[in-house]
């Protein structure tokens, strides 16, 4: 029998913000790892040494068993919310060729990062990342779910959108949904650093979990744009 140990860990989307800095955090652990993504050329530049690149895009299952072959775990990080509003029917059939193939290549854990959602979401991207949730666990391999709410960061995009607003627009009107309370983290707290570590491959207790990843109090859009107004000087 092959020894987990020696197998990979497969990140894809790896080229996002959260995917470039999973594949730097199990490099740090010590985990062989393999990239995908479906621009293969940004993971190349991205300068990772010992790093294994795959191109796979998973709405081309054809691409995926090769990616998947002889994987540990899959770490499942992409979304479609740039597609248009047609993302959650590809979201949906993106989960499923993933979940199929993972089963094919007898991988021995998923682990997808969805959002934090209420009991009844009314956005359409919340609801989007609660079905792929559903979706993935509907195929016979475990999935361990971290639900998490805005991340902060360089990098991230939900982040650099406020950041762009300060910076270049003084004045706005805004719409409703800025006063909308949430639990942004970022990456370098205890809460997330913790929650991968939970994400460990040696434990197999996490296998079927669903875990929140949530800051100690709550905020709004509204809020970190006048935070970050005050730190960069834009404003009062």
């Amino acid at each position: 029998m092959q020894d987990t140990k020696q197998k990979p860990d497969l990140v894809v989307g790896a080229s996002g913000y959260i995917g470039t800095n999973l594949v730097e955090f199990l490099l740090a652990e010590g985990r062989p790892v393999r990239a995908a993504s479906r621009n293969i050329e940004v993971l190349e530049g991205r300068g990772w040494e010992g790093v294994e690149f795959c191109q796979a895009d998973v709405l081309e299952p054809e691409t995926l068993d090769t990616a998947l072959a002889g994987v540990d775990t899959a770490y499942y990080l992409v979304h479609s919310m740039a597609a248009g509003k047609s993302f959650p029917e590809i979201d949906a059939r993106a989960a499923r060729n993933f979940a199929q193939a993972a089963a094919r290549q007898n991988v021995r854990r998923i682990v997808y990062l969805g959002g934090l959602t209420p009991d009844d979401p009314r956005s359409d991207h919340l609801k989007s990342r609660q079905e792929t949730g559903d979706i993935l666990r509907e195929g016979s391999v475990p999935v361990t779910e971290l639900r998490a709410g805005m991340i902060i960061g360089p990098g991230s995009a939900a982040w650099e959108v406020i950041r762009d607003l300060v910076n270049h627009l003084p004045v706005m009107v805004t719409p409703r949904w800025v006063f909308s309370r949430s639990s942004p983290i970022a990456l370098a707290t205890r809460s997330m650093t913790s929650e991968a570590r939970t994400f460990s491959l040696t434990r197999t207790s996490c296998a079927g979990t669903v875990s929140s990843s949530t800051a100690s109090r709550s905020s709004s859009r509204c809020r970190c744009s006048r935070r970050d107004c005050r730190h960069t000087g834009c404003g009062s």
